[in-house]
């Protein structure tokens, strides 16, 4: 967050003060006024357990004479917090350093990544390559910095893995014993896990805590769920032993799109269901296809991140993985009075096409493409009776 010397910078340079103004005047006009926009800021705030605020007087003279207006610094904060929502916060303000969630991870004195396994033959652990690649991939981007600046930079994060074999979940919780369901239950290392929430245990319970729902099957959870900003639609699949709260079938989504919900019910598709609408992922088209992905990234009470890479597929999980230096800004803190801190996520796109040299009984699937196709957002976790918007 900005000191009150840039502070002092930034509201002697007229020009960044009207660039402001002009995103308030924006966003009055779209809410009706400057008492409802005062409102949702201060909601936002809440949320995110921040106490920032703000007044009409100063949203008004922001609208009408920004050259007369002075903000505070917990106002200018209270509006960063607010478009950060929206659009990106006012990163375009150099008085906002814009600090990458890979610069958070790679100040990290240890990190572990749980990785989705399953033990095909006993005492025999196996990864898909795509999860391989996306492993590779991170650990790469986590360790660059030093390799590129040797020791002018602190050291680089001790960097370990963690088996998460897929298993039934059930009452009598077989993987409670488990390193990484430990790791997760002490909330006190940064996690990272790579793999979708069907195929991992880990990111279904990292992204329920998260997002403050219950994990494997919340019955709470509906369609275009408020609580949630994105959710998976998969065709069936019995390989996969343990329902996600993340995950939609496809006669939930009969009602909305009864057509995609037939193509993803005979394996020809499947979704992400995102700002009440459907992005469709073909099961493979001749001359190259879309799958989508999620990057979910939280800073965590005991100030550890956990961050999810996740997708349709293992393309797509990896395209998450291609992505993670790109993710700003870095989460916001916890700020130690019981509220969730917000999540920072972001939607990937991976454009995907098939290898004529392939044998045919193989996995064809070339990633061609990784990117965001948006801006990474921050997602105020609602609590039960909390009705601020997301």
């Amino acid at each position: 967050m900005p000191d009150r010397t840039r502070l002092e910078a930034f509201m002697a340079d007229r020009g960044l003060v009207y660039h402001l103004a002009q995103r308030v005047r924006q966003e009055i006009r779209r809410v009706g006024s400057a008492f409802k926009l005062r409102t949702r800021i201060i909601k936002v705030c809440e949320a995110a357990g921040m106490s920032e605020k703000i007044n009409v007087h100063v949203l008004k003279g922001l609208q009408h004479l920004p050259e007369r207006t002075h903000l505070t610094l917990p106002q200018l904060v209270a509006l960063h917090l607010y478009f950060s929502t929206r659009s990106g916060g006012l990163d375009k303000i150099p008085i906002f350093s814009r600090r990458r969630l890979l610069d958070a991870l790679q100040e990290q004195s240890e990190i572990t990544v749980l990785i989705a396994a399953k033990s095909l033959v006993r005492r025999q652990t196996h990864y898909t390559r795509w999860d391989s690649r996306a492993l590779n991939t991170t650990k790469s981007l986590l360790l660059r910095r030093f390799q590129e600046f040797g020791r002018e930079v602190s050291p680089p994060p001790a960097i370990d893995e963690v088996d998460v074999l897929l298993r039934p979940e059930g009452k009598n919780r077989p993987y409670a014993a488990d390193r990484w369901h430990r790791l997760i239950v002490e909330d006190r290392r940064t996690l990272i896990s790579i793999g979708s929430p069907r195929a991992s245990l880990a990111s279904e319970l990292l992204l329920a805590s998260m997002f403050g729902v219950k994990p494997f099957g919340d019955r709470t959870v509906t369609v275009h769920d408020p609580r949630l900003p994105f959710q998976f639609v998969w065709p069936p699949d019995r390989s996969f032993p343990a329902q996600s709260t993340f995950a939609l079938e496809p006669k939930d989504i009969a009602k909305q799109s009864a057509r995609l919900s037939d193509q993803v019910r005979r394996g020809g598709s499947a979704a992400i269901a995102y700002r009440h609408q459907f992005l469709a992922a073909p099961a493979s088209h001749a001359g190259g296809w879309d799958t989508f992905g999620v990057l979910c990234a939280q800073h965590r009470p005991n100030g550890n991140l956990w961050v999810v890479l996740s997708g349709l597929s293992g393309p797509a999980t990896l395209a998450a993985a291609e992505v993670l230096a790109e993710i700003e800004p870095e989460p916001p803190p916890a700020t130690g009075n019981g509220a969730p801190p917000p999540v920072l996520w972001g939607l990937v796109e991976a454009r995907l096409t098939e290898d004529p040299a392939s044998p045919e009984e193989a996995d064809n699937r070339l990633l061609n493409r990784a990117r965001l196709l948006h801006d990474a957002q921050l997602f105020s976790v609602r609590l039960p009776g909390n009705s601020a918007a997301s």
